[in-house]
């Protein structure tokens, strides 16, 4: 808490006292359960450790923010436990500035770019996997199986592709096919902010939190550039060959909008924060910049949703996992194994092939062994494991968006 205090309260005026500090007790464990909740929801268990608050010293940063990496989904999963069934919790997120395949739609790109199901091992499998470090055979991260196989089958649902020809597309694209590459234009943000500050709606933004931090420490925030060498300001020191923005790695809420005067007000960290649009929306031309990268819009709407629905496999087609489960299906949990075939991996030319299941597996056993694998103990037919799935990380949701 001292520490709580000094760096994000007190900052670079100590003598000035705040109206109102943000106490951790009650926030903390009721953001820790949600966490831990939706862990539970999409992998059908949780590590002992549960879902990790940042420490006193600081050193999960990174854990936690990793966490925070897999949010657009969460924020879904948050506003669902937190209304009834007469409220909606939407998901708008502008994809198209990030699709490279000429295939895929606006719909089923916005699913994926919400990264539905993921955990941080998901996610860092799945890069791997996308940037060429290994190959589909060495994915063992059943969410980030699913997740591929998924986001393929959105892209050849008949299966006419081979993988070659989608990753030849995916070279040529600009930018990363990355939830959090900032890309909300000034249009977008302004219809977001006819949603804010109405009585029983709610708008979580999830942005880049350099210029908020900023803010709070009583600077003026620089307008985001490209991270081309890392010095740029909120880069981190995280250079990129493509010049990538800074990325989104903060909730927090949209309070309201003074459109006009150009001031756009944020809830986050106990306080009301100001930015001008300069800051926050993207370039007109290009739709890629700024410090904003999706929104998650929750309100009444008398019980009609407005779900992302993604292409799926025409019947008999897979991708690459064929032994899969169904991918696209929000509320399932990971339960059985998925077989890779031998040398596969996501750069060899194969053409989507037909499912064909192996009438001799003994489901009980196999998903005996599955139980393991998801909370990281050996499998009792080879004594290895697959990727765990760790719990971990801090959200603070619609009342006081989150810690880090």
């Amino acid at each position: 808490c001292l520490n709580f205090y000094d760096i994000f309260i007190k900052g670079a005026n100590p003598e000035s006292s705040p109206a109102f500090i943000q106490t951790p007790g009650i926030e903390f464990m009721f953001t820790q359960a949600f966490a831990t909740s939706y862990f539970r929801h999409v992998t059908g268990g949780c590590t002992p450790e549960g879902s990790q608050l940042i420490k006193p010293d600081f050193s999960n940063t990174n854990a936690v923010q990793a966490y925070q990496s897999t949010m657009p989904f969460s924020l879904q999963y948050y506003c669902r436990g937190m209304v009834d069934e007469e409220f909606s919790c939407e998901t708008i997120n502008h994809p198209e500035p990030l699709i490279p395949w000429k295939s895929l739609n606006s719909d089923s790109a916005s699913y994926w770019l919400s990264w539905p199901n993921m955990t941080p091992q998901s996610d860092q499998q799945y890069w791997a996997a996308y940037s060429g470090h290994i190959s589909s055979d060495q994915v063992t991260d059943v969410l980030a199986q699913r997740f591929i196989e998924g986001l393929f089958c959105s892209i050849n649902p008949t299966g006419s592709l081979t993988t070659t020809e989608i990753l030849s597309e995916t070279r040529q694209a600009s930018y990363l096919f990355h939830p959090m590459i900032p890309r909300i234009t000034e249009s977008i943000l302004n219809e977001m902010c006819a949603e804010a500050n109405v009585n029983e709606q709610g708008v979580v933004v999830v942005l880049n939190e350099g210029p908020l931090q900023d803010i709070y420490k009583g600077l003026s925030p620089a307008i985001p550039q490209p991270c081309v060498t890392g010095d740029e300001p909120h880069c981190d020191k995280g250079a990129t060959s493509t010049g990538t923005y800074p990325f989104c790695n903060h909730a927090a809420v949209l309070l309201e909008c003074d459109i006009p005067n150009n001031v756009y007000k944020f809830w986050t960290w106990a306080k009301v924060l100001e930015l001008g649009k300069e800051i926050i929306v993207a370039n007109e031309t290009t739709e890629i910049g700024g410090s904003m990268c999706s929104f998650m819009v929750g309100k009444p709407s008398g019980g009609k949703q407005a779900p992302l629905d993604p292409t799926p496999c025409d019947p008999g087609v897979c991708q690459l996992y064929c032994d899969i489960d169904d991918s696209q299906k929000p509320d399932t949990t990971v339960s059985e194994s998925i077989g890779v075939g031998e040398g596969t991996g996501i750069g060899s030319t194969i053409a989507a092939t037909p499912f064909e299941p192996d009438s001799d597996v003994d489901t009980d056993e196999t998903n005996k062994e599955d139980d393991a694998t998801i909370t990281g103990e050996p499998s009792a037919t080879d004594g290895a494991t697959s990727a765990s799935v760790s719990c971990f990380g801090y959200m603070c949701l619609l009342q006081g968006a989150c810690f880090w």
